[in-house]
C-alpha cells in the first residue's frame, strides 16, 4: 500500500511537471506568434488564467483550447495596458537618467524610485486582477494600483519570490528553461488569490 501511495505521488508530481512544461511551451509559442511585443501580454494573461483555474481546483481544464480562448479575447485590452505600462516605464527611466546626469537631487530621485516600485507592483498585479475580476481595462489597472498600496505584504511576498526565482534560475537554469513561466506565475497567483479573498471577506 505504501509503495502504491508513493508511486501515486510520483505520478501526480510527474503529471504536474508535464502540465507546467506544456503551459510554458504554449506561452513561448504564442508570445512568438504575436511577434513577442504583441504576444507577451495576452500569452502571460492566458498563463495566469489557467493557473488561477488550477489553484481553484479545476485541474482537468483543457489547456490548449482555454489558452487560445483567453489569448484571443484578451489580446486587445492587455496590449493596450502593456503599451501604457511601457510608456510610463520609458518616462520613468528618462526622468531617472536626467536627474542622475543633470539635477542630481535626492529629493527627486527617491520619489521616482518609489514610483518605479509602485509601477512594477502594479504591472505584476495587473495579470491576477485581470483574470480574477470582470472590469474595464483602466479599472483593472486602477485596481492593481490600489492593491499595490492596500496589500503591501502581498506585494513584498511577490517581489521576494521574483528575486528568489531569479537567483534560482542562475543555479538551476534547466527548470526555468523548460517551465519558467509556470514556476514564476504559480506563487504570484497564489499570493494574489489569498489577497483577493482577504479583501472580499471584509
Amino acid at each position: 500500500m505504501g509503495s502504491n501511495t508513493l508511486i501515486g505521488k510520483f505520478y501526480t508530481l510527474a503529471e504536474w511537471i508535464l502540465k507546467a512544461m506544456y503551459l510554458h511551451l504554449l506561452w513561448i509559442i504564442f508570445t512568438l506568434a504575436g511577434g513577442i511585443v504583441l504576444g507577451v501580454m495576452p500569452s502571460s494573461t492566458a498563463v495566469f488564467s489557467i493557473i488561477r483555474k488550477w489553484l481553484q481546483g479545476e485541474t482537468d481544464l483543457k489547456t490548449f483550447p482555454f489558452f487560445l480562448s483567453v489569448y484571443k479575447s484578451s489580446w486587445k485590452m492587455t496590449n493596450l495596458a502593456g503599451l501604457l505600462f511601457l510608456c510610463l516605464s520609458i518616462v520613468l527611466l528618462v526622468d531617472l537618467q536626467l536627474n542622475e546626469l543633470t539635477i542630481k537631487s535626492a529629493l527627486i530621485h527617491l520619489p521616482l524610485l518609489l514610483f518605479g516600485l509602485l509601477l512594477s507592483s502594479t504591472m505584476i498585479l495587473f495579470f491576477p486582477v485581470y483574470v480574477h475580476y470582470d472590469l474595464k481595462i483602466f479599472q483593472h489597472i486602477k485596481q492593481a494600483f490600489i492593491l499595490s498600496l492596500a496589500q503591501p505584504l502581498c506585494v513584498m511576498a511577490i517581489l521576494l519570490w521574483i528575486v528568489t526565482a531569479y537567483i534560482l534560475s542562475l543555479y538551476i537554469p534547466i527548470i526555468f528553461l523548460f517551465m519558467g513561466i509556470s514556476v514564476v506565475t504559480l506563487p504570484i497567483m497564489w499570493f494574489s488569490l489569498h489577497s483577493f479573498n482577504k479583501l472580499e471577506a471584509k
